[in-house]
């Protein structure tokens, strides 16, 4: 059966001690180990069932993400040659990110996403943090992207352009439709959970629910950005930015 999507105003993260974070990934990666970790951060998911004890509800304890000093060459051999003034305190690595099954296919990128924060507020010393992209999250955002410019393109009208651009900084992915574009005060809306457009187009084709929200999330956490700009009765085009170097905080 196919994951929903996970209320993310349910999940929480918060530092964890460093043996409890050593036991449940042991448990449950299939590795059966961690290797380095510096910051063992707990995810948390809020269920509705009121706390025995203290008023607020309960939480459970459903994953772990670390980051720890980087264990491949080739990533502080790219990180050093570069321009930065950095010794190895300022350097983490996404070494272990184990969630249970059963929680929604968008919580891995939102948790990374929300780590990525946490680490920014709470490990000022740390200028680079080092993750690798998932085929599948990049998979799911070019789809939904994909789907909704087919969506809204007349057949008549010109074909869905698809361009791909690569550059020292990084990959540059632009998907261009022609449809009838996107009004100038809903483009900062669109990324929100939920936000439709127009109405009445909506109710046609299903709007966009959940899926500019998620892409978003699946970028950012990837240390990427995703923009959107359109002009009105002309189409829309979506333009993604993934860095080919480890993200500077």
């Amino acid at each position: 059966m196919e994951k929903s999507y996970v209320d993310t105003s349910k999940v929480s993260l918060r530092l964890i001690p460093k043996p409890l974070a050593r036991t449940f990934i042991e448990k449950n990666h299939y590795s059966g180990r961690l290797s380095s970790c510096r910051y063992p951060i707990g995810i948390f998911y809020q269920s509705n069932k009121e706390h025995r004890f203290f008023d607020e509800k309960e939480e459970k304890l459903i994953g772990t993400i670390a980051y720890g000093f980087p264990i491949g060459r080739r990533v502080l051999g790219s990180i050093f040659k570069g321009d930065l003034e950095l010794t190895t305190k300022n350097i983490l690595e996404l070494t272990r990110l184990v969630i249970y099954d059963g929680y929604g296919k968008n919580i891995e990128s939102y948790v990374i996403s929300q780590s990525f924060k946490w680490l920014k507020e709470n490990a000022t010393d740390v200028k680079v943090l080092v993750s690798y992209a998932d085929p599948e999250q990049i998979e799911t955002v070019l789809k939904n992207l994909l789907d909704n410019a087919l969506k809204y393109s007349p057949a008549e009208n010109a074909p869905v352009e698809i361009r791909l651009k690569k550059s020292d900084a990084g990959t540059l992915i632009e998907i261009q439709d022609h449809g009838p574009g996107i009004q100038d005060e809903e483009l900062d809306l669109i990324f929100e959970p939920f936000y439709r457009t127009d109405q009445s187009r909506n109710r046609k084709n299903g709007g966009y629910g959940l899926g500019l929200s998620l892409c978003k999330t699946i970028i950012e956490a990837h240390g990427g950005t995703i923009d959107v700009q359109s002009n009105t009765g002309k189409g829309a085009m979506f333009s993604l930015h993934l860095p080919k170097s480890p993200s500077t905080i």
